[in-house]
């Protein structure tokens, strides 16, 4: 990482998610001088999104509890609450805001996340049903939580959000049918091995499983909630968790002329269609060199590493994403992690046991070893993402045997 120049700039970042937030102290660090605006939609200090789903339906812990970084952090950032962009005018290089004010910049970074995916039948506005994208989201899920022991519970989506509430739902002791419209669960994360032994925890735990099956309508009555679905007969439940995936909140952007394709395309170094503009975190698409096409990557870990990159390049530096992404979700006692590029992991799968329930595998690509995900592998994971940095050549076999230490591999590469 370089620095170009160290005249002052003025930066504002649109949106307060682990991106925005990563870019606004990657903002001020490159310069001291920068004047750094984060806008953040909601009232509260910037928080972890994670926890939504976990440690705060589990274990009825507030949101504000897991702050994205402690106030201090943020410490010579203009963080405006309850504040949010609704145009931006290029070729002012200013941001209309929902207030009236206008804002100038020198340069912009468009961190704005991304927004669940609503199922028609199944209006976020419809009592006891529930999408999960922000605090608020989490505290009434919690709370209807609440008595709960004994209710039926559907869950819409058996990938990673899915499964979590699935988790925390049958821990509350309540009857969980989840939906899916794949064939298993979580897909895009790993082989039908690894999803097999995810849902059998699941199904060890209460939760019924039904495959290749989509909502087809919903009729709401008395506090009831009658799903009817495409391959089966209706059933009746008394809440319903949608977890299907989210679309990126590209709108404004497209709106101000920029590129974009699904999400916003942004290059190596974040940089919008606009040289001004900058971009990361989910509401982005981009190349990487292990994908064929370029991706729209929605996880925690890389909003932060790509945000900051884009603060770093927005407040005068210069610098390039290639962090090698990753991932994580607790479900019961299970820890699922993930590292590398799944979306270019299209070749043969080595899987290596790691006893007591443990297991890691290993996918491979056009240009080798590229992503691998494990339950209970933490360690094993830490020395596969250097494998995947140094793009070490190692071969199925020996990532399959157990009696071969990974080490050793990346201390032959």
């Amino acid at each position: 990482m370089s620095v170009l120049t160290m005249t002052k700039r003025r930066i504002i970042i649109i949106g307060a998610g682990p991106a925005g937030v990563s870019a606004s102290i990657a903002a001020r660090r490159i310069s001291p001088d920068n004047d750094v605006i984060l806008l953040a939609t909601e009232t509260a200090l910037p928080y972890e999104k994670p926890p939504l789903s976990k440690e705060v339906p589990t274990k009825g812990i507030d949101p504000s509890a897991y702050p994205i970084v402690p106030a201090d952090m943020l410490a010579g950032i203009d963080l405006r609450t309850d504040s949010h962009a609704i145009a931006i005018d290029r070729a002012a290089q200013a941001v209309n805001l929902n207030d009236g004010k206008r804002l100038h910049y020198d340069t912009l970074v468009l961190t704005t996340g991304g927004t669940p995916r609503i199922l028609a039948e199944l209006p976020p506005s419809t009592p006891n049903v529930f999408y999960l994208r922000n605090a608020a989201d989490a505290r009434a899920l919690r709370k209807s939580f609440d008595g709960i022991a004994g209710k039926q519970v559907a869950i819409i989506g058996a990938g990673l959000i899915g499964l979590e509430v699935v988790a925390a739902a049958t821990l509350a002791g309540a009857e969980v049918t989840v939906f899916e419209a794949g064939a298993t669960a979580i897909p895009r994360f790993g082989s039908e091995e690894m999803a097999r032994r995810v849902t059998a925890r699941h199904e060890q735990a209460g939760a019924r499983f039904k495959w290749q099956t989509t909502v087809t309508e919903a009729n709401f009555t008395d506090g009831a909630i009658e799903i009817h679905i495409d391959d089966g007969p209706s059933i009746s439940v008394d809440l319903v968790v949608v977890g299907i995936g989210i679309w990126p909140n590209s709108e404004l952007a497209k709106a101000a002329g920029l590129a974009v394709d699904g999400g916003i395309l942004v290059d190596a170094q974040c940089r919008t269609s606009d040289p001004n503009i900058y971009a990361a975190g989910d509401v982005v698409k981009f190349r990487t060199s292990w994908s064929k096409a370029p991706v729209i990557l929605e996880n925690w870990r890389h909003a932060l590493d790509q945000g900051e990159i884009a603060g770093i390049n927005a407040g005068g530096g210069e610098a390039a994403y290639e962090t090698v992404p990753s991932f994580w979700s607790d479900q019961y006692e299970l820890k699922l992690q993930g590292i590398g590029w799944a979306e270019g992991s299209d070749g043969p799968v080595a899987l290596r046991e790691l006893g007591q329930g443990r297991m890691i595998e290993f996918h491979f690509g056009p240009k080798g070893l590229c992503y691998a995900v494990g339950i209970g592998a933490g360690r094993e994971l830490a020395i596969t993402k250097r494998l995947i940095e140094r793009k070490v050549n190692v071969n199925l076999s020996s990532l399959a045997d157990p009696e071969i230490a990974l080490a050793t591999l990346l201390r032959s590469g």
